[in-house]
């Protein structure tokens, strides 16, 4: 969240240490004027606003879900079944 909108800028810095400008032609943003920065940095904050927003209600649903019982957290991955594969590996070397 905040660190992509600290990533956005200092992709936008790297640009500008290097002589170049962001144009979005459907948009109307050119960061060579001081509208296309602050409009760049407007949809940036935006973007972040939006994730935040998206992560509160999937901590809600996941807080409500485990109240109700209904959550039980992700399903094991291959982890859980690294022991039969160690074994399986053992008993037939490739």
């Amino acid at each position: 969240m905040r660190a992509l909108l600290l990533n956005h800028r200092a992709i936008v810095s790297g640009f500008e240490a290097k002589g170049v400008a962001l144009r979005i032609e459907v948009m109307g943003i050119d960061t060579s004027t001081s509208t296309g920065k602050l409009m760049l940095n407007v949809l940036a904050s935006v973007a972040q606003f939006e994730r935040e927003m998206m992560l509160e209600r999937q901590r809600e649903g996941i807080a409500k879900a485990k109240a109700e019982g209904a959550y039980k957290g992700r399903k094991p991955t291959a982890r859980a079944k690294s022991d039969q594969v160690l074994r399986t590996r053992a008993e037939n070397p490739s």
